[in-house]
């Protein structure tokens, strides 16, 4: 319920690609889930956190997706697109400051990110492929 309404009030915000969009590219030049980051960024969970909600302000789907991992892409992208015309959600502070708390275990590690804004705290994340990923 919590990731089904994270992703009602993400799609109020993102922008949809525009027609002829099939190259893969999102409608500016970037490749579809490209990050901005640089590799040293992406390795800290906090900065990808930090990108994650930056993104959700400038209402820039294909960077939010950016940082979301490839085997949860395609499920939240098809939440957006279905709830673009949601009812929307508070406006985030400018000054949010946000922590991921990391846990390490046989598996990997995985974080959550802890803020004072109740539809961002508690995604979930984690670290593969040497980088941190948003996971729901």
């Amino acid at each position: 319920m919590k990731r089904l309404f994270m992703m009602s009030v993400l799609a109020a915000f993102l922008v949809l690609p525009g027609p002829g969009c099939s190259d893969g590219k999102d409608g500016r030049g970037r490749r579809s889930g490209a990050s901005r980051l640089s590799a040293a960024e992406l390795a800290d969970a906090n900065a990808v956190a930090g990108a994650f909600i930056q993104a959700l302000r400038a209402k820039d789907k294909y960077e939010v997706l950016s940082h979301v991992h490839p085997d949860n892409r395609k499920d939240m992208e098809e939440e957006l697109d279905d709830d673009i015309a949601g009812d929307g959600w508070p406006e985030m502070p400018a000054d949010l400051k946000t922590k991921v708390k990391v846990t390490e275990t046989s598996e990997g590690m995985t974080g959550e990110i802890q803020c004072d804004v109740y539809f961002i705290r508690g995604l979930g994340m984690r670290f593969d492929q040497g980088r941190w990923w948003i996971t729901d």
